[in-house]
């Protein structure tokens, strides 16, 4: 079944949200110029923003329903 572009581009914001939450994890709230650049995924950081807004993601299909 095809992808509408729709949700297509929720899925990638979705996506793009949980690669931009892991790779900052690590320096989160650090201030710039105090780590060195990121330029992979550090281990042992918490996923705060992918976790809570799961259910965003899942209440929009609702919201295009007209529910």
């Amino acid at each position: 079944m095809p992808i509408s572009p729709k949700n297509d581009r929720c899925r990638g914001a979705l996506i793009g949200l949980a690669i931009g939450d892991a790779l900052g994890a690590a320096v989160e709230f650090r201030p710039p110029g105090s780590f060195e650049p990121v330029t992979g995924y550090r281990g042992g950081a918490r996923i705060d923003s992918t976790r809570v807004s799961g259910p965003i993601f899942e209440f929009l299909p609702l919201l295009a329903l007209g529910n």
